[in-house]
């Protein structure tokens, strides 16, 4: 007996410490858009400037947080560059004219009130990180 409950004591434990500590970055749009799910390939071309308008015809406002985890932790996953590589793609762009890159915030809260006051923007914050008045939304494969 003790022993089973030893064994769920430790499988609670891992499921509370993968919603605790999983999830290094969130992806937020603003409250008014309609979007539930975003693919990967979706934020990939957003990301990285080859997408500028939603499916309405709105322009996207590209947006991410400067800490440092949840920055790496999304440009690995999502755009499967390094940061190094993910700064010199968007240099690169620049210098030929070609785009400019998201817009970038040193704080998640400094983010989220520009999520919230641009109807098109979508940005990249840390997974801790709560506010009423935007969305967050689930990435999905396809």
């Amino acid at each position: 007996m003790y022993c089973k409950y030893r064994w769920f004591m430790l499988i609670g434990f891992f499921i509370l410490s993968v919603n605790i500590f999983g999830g290094e970055y969130q992806i937020i749009v603003n409250h008014s858009r309609p979007e539930q799910k975003v693919t990967k390939n979706m934020l990939r071309n957003i990301f990285l400037g080859k997408q500028a308008k939603w499916e309405n015809g709105q322009r996207i406002s590209p947006a991410i947080v400067n800490i440092d985890e949840p920055k790496k932790v999304f440009i690995k996953e999502i755009l499967g560059k390094t940061p190094a590589a993910y700064k010199n793609y968007w240099n690169k762009q620049l210098f030929t004219g070609q785009g400019v890159p998201p817009a970038a915030f040193d704080s998640d809260e400094a983010l989220i009130q520009y999520i919230h006051d641009n109807p098109g923007a979508i940005g990249v914050i840390s997974g801790q990180s709560v506010a009423d008045d935007i969305k967050v939304v689930e990435i999905v494969e396809k």
